[in-house]
């Protein structure tokens, strides 16, 4: 379901990054789709635990597998 809404890699092969404004559009998509349980791997603390690019991204794969390792 997460990566339907946000895909891991473009067409390239590239691995996508997400800001903090799109990782709170996933927490409210998933919320929505999944229910309150998703909510928690959303956190602010959550979002600062992974590696940021020069803009304040984080790429989406390695939060990905933690939220599988987690489930």
């Amino acid at each position: 379901m997460f990566s339907q809404v946000f895909p891991v890699s473009d067409t390239n092969g590239q691995l996508n990054c997400m800001n903090y404004e799109d990782f709170c559009h996933i927490a409210s998509v998933c919320t929505e789709q999944i229910g309150p349980k998703c909510r928690h791997f959303f956190s602010p603390s959550n979002f600062m635990k992974f590696e940021k690019d020069e803009y304040g991204r984080i790429v989406i794969l390695p939060f990905y597998l933690y939220v599988m390792r987690t489930v």
